[in-house]
């Protein structure tokens, strides 16, 4: 049985987590701890890296929690060998 990624349901997906992670704000802590321990990143390279890893955070947990709702079953193809 072969499967393929349901890309239509991943976007979907993708474009609404998008949209809460661009709205949730970034903690107090957060910023003081990256301007401590990464001293050297600006606030928009530091909202940059909040914003990538709320997406894959996302993805991952759905993925891991409900991975049907991207991997579908792959149609057959008549005459394949």
């Amino acid at each position: 049985m072969n499967y393929r990624v349901d890309r239509r349901a991943l976007a979907e997906f993708v474009e609404q987590q998008a949209d809460l992670v661009e709205t949730a704000p970034m903690s107090a802590e957060l910023v003081e701890v990256a301007a401590t321990d990464y001293g050297e990143m600006t606030a928009d390279g530091l909202r940059a890296v909040w914003l990538a890893a709320g997406i894959a955070t996302f993805i991952g947990q759905a993925i891991a929690e409900e991975p049907e709702r991207f991997i579908v079953q792959a149609p057959t193809l008549v005459g394949a060998a």
